[in-house]
């Protein structure tokens, strides 16, 4: 028998180097775990990649296919593209696209703007019957009416001699102008700045004759005189050779010409005789703020056409004699 070193080994310790079968087995779980999840995270990222490309790709075949939809349809119908390039210079095009951007997020207060005009009108001529009847409420005896019997004509001569509007106004630049009280504030804001002597009475429906925006009347002695309905004045036009007569060609349009009924080809504008609307653009959009419109401390009144002409020319402050500039500025074509 070979004698040897013995060790004494407390029953609850363990040799260096030696580990328990239980914790062999955690470690071996967490490395797992741990591997797993490096897979899985590297999947991940592999997956978005894949998926941010498909995208990309995805809109970008989108967008050219759109593009040459658009290129196509445009092709076959070349009619529109006048209409198309007004619409984007007006703008009318960006207000449909921002109208459809707000969509239902945007809240509303229908008690301060009133009721929505149906439909995607962009200019005011354009606006259904309910929206031209919600303008002129204030101005014209329609109570006892039926929407349904009234003329479209009408209502758009009607619009032009109150508001000094034409077929291309676009509806007031303010927030939600399609709303019935915004409309009717706007409208009666335009009237107020205006400050013709024909919206001074309510208009009678159908009756064509008071909204005239230019005519002609007989004076003494054989002369002619041109009106201008809406701002109530009268300039005397030059004499025509040879028992010629002035006759207006659309006494409903602010672009109304005289013409000589012997001589097509001799005609004046209308406006040319009124110096108080020769500075309006009736082709432009016009927007209003109440407080903008209320009168000053002193109680004086806002400044009439006439007022603020003289302000941009002191000349015109002198008394002039009615239709000479006129018969000046005709007397050549008079002449000839």
């Amino acid at each position: 028998m070979v004698k040897g070193k013995t060790f004494s080994v407390h029953p609850r310790t363990r040799r260096r180097g030696k580990q328990s079968v239980g914790h062999q087995v955690a470690k071996s779980v967490q490395k797992a775990n741990a591997k797993q999840l490096k897979r899985q995270a590297k999947q991940e990222q592999k997956v978005q990649g894949g998926f941010r490309k498909a995208m990309s790709t995805f809109y970008e075949r989108n967008l050219a296919e759109d593009r040459e939809y658009v290129y196509k349809t445009l092709s076959e119908h070349e009619e529109w593209l006048p209409k198309l390039s007004a619409m984007f210079k007006s703008g009318a095009l960006q207000s449909i696209l921002e109208d459809e951007q707000a969509g239902p997020e945007e809240e509303i207060n229908l008690e301060q703007l009133g009721r929505k005009i149906k439909g995607r009108a962009c200019k005011l001529m354009n606006l259904p019957k309910h929206g031209k009847l919600i303008l002129l409420q204030e101005y014209t005896n329609l109570e006892n009416m039926d929407e349904a019997d009234m003329a479209d004509d009408w209502l758009n001569d009607a619009m032009t001699f109150l508001f000094h509007i034409s077929s291309k106004t676009p509806l007031p630049k303010v927030p939600n102008p399609r709303y019935s009280k915004v409309l009717q504030e706007q409208a009666r804001l335009r009237v107020k700045a205006l400050q013709f002597k024909g919206a001074e009475r309510k208009l009678n429906y159908g009756d064509r004759c008071e909204i005239q925006c230019y005519y002609t009347r007989m004076l003494e002695g054989g002369a002619q005189a041109l009106h201008c309905g809406f701002l109530g004045e009268m300039a005397e036009l030059p004499k025509l050779p040879d028992n010629g007569v002035w006759e207006v060609d659309n006494s409903h349009s602010l672009t109304a010409v005289v013409v000589n009924n012997r001589n097509k080809c001799l005609s004046l504008s209308c406006s040319s005789f009124f110096p108080n609307v020769q500075h309006l653009k009736p082709d432009e959009a016009w927007s209003y703020e109440a407080e903008a419109e209320e009168p000053e401390a002193d109680g004086t009144a806002l400044l009439s056409f006439a007022n603020s002409m003289r302000r941009r020319d002191p000349q015109l402050g002198q008394e002039k004699k009615e239709g000479s500039g006129a018969e000046a500025a005709a007397a050549p074509l008079a002449e000839g």
